[in-house]
C-alpha cells in the first residue's frame, strides 16, 4: 500500500482561527510546514476562558478531514496527571497517603519494593524502567488481552534500580502500577473513578479512554514519520491489550483540556493544600530534588519563572499542555504527529513538541499575562 509522502503536506494546509491574527497564527503555520505535522489544534486559556484558538491542517490525511474545535487526539502522556491527580484525590478522602508503602495495597509485592511509596510512582523516583521491553505476555502485536492479573505479577518480577526516592527515572510501568494503587484504594475501575471523579464534574463530555475496537466519533487518526513518509502510530493499536492504561490511555479536544485547565485555574477537584502539594516538586528525604534539571511533581514538571510556577508535560502523540500555575494562563497543544515506535523498537520521529509548545507559551505570556 502506497504511503503518504511529506511533501504533499504542504498543499492541504488550512488553519482556522478565533481571535485575532497574531504571532501565535504565524508560529502555528511555520511549525506545520516546518516539522510536516499533519494537524493542529491549540487554545490559549487564561484564568477559564480561551482567549486564542487555532486549528490548522487534517485529522485524516487520506480523506483530507480538517481539524475542528471538536476534534478528539490521544493525549498520551498528557494523561498523567489525571492520574496523578486522581491519586491526590483520594488522598483527600484519607484513602490514600502518599507515603503508604506499596505493601498496603499489595501484600504480595516483592521485597525488594519494601521502601517504594505511592508518591515515589507519582514522581518517577520508584526506580522502575520505562517500558517492560518484553513482558512475557504482551507485545504491540498482540490481540490477546494483558489483564491487570497479569500486568501486576510481571511488574512484580521487575527490581528497582536504585533506592526509591533518591533519582529519577520516567516510569511508564510506574504509572501503570500507580493505576493500580488507584484501584485497590477507590474501590472501583481506574477509567471508572477518572470519568466518575474527573471527567464528568468538569463536563468534559468529549473525553475518555482510547479503545482499539470501539468506534469513536471526530477521533484524529495518527501518525509518525517512518523512512521519511507518514505512517499510522495510535496508542490505541500499540497499547491495545491493556484493560487500562493509566500512563497514557486518555483521549480528548482542545474545549474539553480548556475545561480542565479552568479546573485547575480554579483549584477544583482538590483541597487547596493538595493543590500546593500537586504544584510542588517532590523531594527525597535529604530534601534534594530527585530530579533537579526537570523537577517532576504531580503528572508535569514544575519550575519557577519571572511570572510564577510553569507547569509542563508533552505526550508521545505529539501533544503538550504548559500552565502557569500562578497567573493562570495555560497553551494546550494537539496534535497528530507523534513519535510512533522509539529505538530500540525502530526509528520513527515525531517533531520537538516541547520547542514548540514552548513558543507558543512564550508567545502567549507576552500578549495574555498582564491583561
Amino acid at each position: 500500500m502506497k504511503r503518504h509522502r511529506i511533501p504533499a503536506l504542504c498543499l492541504t494546509l488550512a488553519l482556522t482561527s478565533i481571535g485575532a491574527a497574531d504571532a501565535i497564527d504565524d508560529a502555528v503555520k511555520n511549525a506545520v510546514k516546518k516539522y510536516q505535522i499533519p494537524g493542529v489544534a491549540i487554545a490559549v486559556v487564561q484564568n477559564g476562558k480561551v482567549v486564542k484558538q487555532v486549528n490548522a491542517g487534517v485529522a485524516n490525511i487520506q480523506w483530507q478531514v480538517p481539524v475542528r474545535r471538536e476534534t478528539k487526539f490521544e493525549l498520551a502522556s498528557v494523561s498523567k496527571q489525571f492520574a496523578a491527580v486522581l491519586a491526590l484525590m483520594l488522598v483527600d478522602d484519607k484513602k490514600l497517603a502518599l507515603e503508604d508503602p506499596l505493601s498496603k495495597f499489595f501484600p504480595s509485592a516483592p521485597a525488594a519494593w519494601a521502601n517504594v511509596q505511592v508518591q515515589h510512582l507519582i514522581n518517577h523516583s520508584a526506580g522502575l524502567p520505562e517500558f517492560a521491553v518484553v513482558p512475557p505476555r504482551y507485545s504491540s502485536l498482540s490481540f490477546f488481552p494483558y489483564t491487570r492479573a497479569q500486568q501486576l505479577e510481571d511488574t512484580f518480577k521487575m527490581t528497582p534500580a536504585f533506592p526509591a526516592g533518591t533519582k529519577f527515572q520516567y516510569s511508564n510501568v510506574g504509572y501503570q502500577l500507580l493505576g493500580h494503587v488507584i484501584e485497590a484504594a477507590g474501590g472501583a475501575p481506574f477509567p471508572e473513578q477518572v470519568e466518575r471523579r474527573i471527567l464528568t464534574p468538569l463536563g468534559m463530555t468529549s473525553s475518555g479512554f482510547i479503545n482499539r475496537s470501539a468506534v469513536t466519533p471526530m477521533l484524529s487518526e495518527q501518525y509518525t514519520i517512518r523512512d521519511n513518509k507518514f505512517a499510522r502510530w495510535s496508542i490505541a493499536e500499540a497499547m491495545g491489550s491493556f484493560d487500562f492504561n493509566a500512563f497514557g490511555g486518555l483521549y480528548s479536544t482542545i474545549d474539553d483540556l480548556a475545561k480542565w485547565e479552568t479546573g485547575i485555574a480554579q483549584r477544583k477537584l482538590l483541597a487547596p493544600a493538595t493543590w500546593e502539594r500537586a504544584m510542588t516538586p517532590f523531594l527525597t528525604n535529604s530534601g534534594k530534588l530527585p530530579n533537579s534539571a526537570v523537577p517532576y511533581a504531580a503528572g508535569w514538571t514544575v519550575v519557577k519563572s519571572g511570572g510564577g510556577r510553569t507547569g509542563f508535560h508533552t505526550g508521545h502523540t505529539g501533544t503538550a499542555i504548559a500552565r502557569n500555575f500562578d497567573s493562570g494562563l495555560s497553551v494546550i497543544m494537539l496534535s497528530n504527529l507523534g513519535i510512533g515506535n522509539p529505538k530500540p523498537f525502530g526509528n520513527d520521529r515525531g517533531f520537538p513538541v516541547t520547542e514548540f509548545t514552548l513558543e507558543l507559551f512564550a508567545l502567549a505570556e507576552k500578549k495574555y499575562a498582564k491583561q
